[in-house]
């Protein structure tokens, strides 16, 4: 099992990045979208979580959770906090 973390903040990858290896958990990571989806379509035998900030520089994670379904694959995505990227989550669930 794999992890993809989609985050543009140096110190939280840092700090993700030493957590999951302390637990022996291989980790991808990447700051947008875009790279996260050319890491994902690279790596989807392995990666079976994809955890991501809400919102981050190119794209949002609700974007990113839709086009990775697009592709095939239907991974586990866990939207963390982070910005304003719930707003149309929030539209879509009502």
């Amino acid at each position: 099992m794999a992890i993809l973390l989609v985050e543009d903040s140096c110190f939280w990858r840092r700090f993700y990045e030493g957590f999951f290896r302390e637990q022996g958990i291989e980790l991808f990571t990447v700051t947008d979208g875009s790279e996260a989806v050319q890491s994902y379509t690279r790596h989807s035998d392995r990666i079976s979580l994809v955890i991501t900030d809400g919102h981050f520089l190119a794209g949002n994670s609700l974007w990113l959770a839709f086009t990775l379904k697009d592709l095939g694959s239907v991974p586990v995505v866990l939207i963390m906090g982070g910005g304003g990227g719930f707003g149309p989550m929030r539209e879509l669930m009502e």
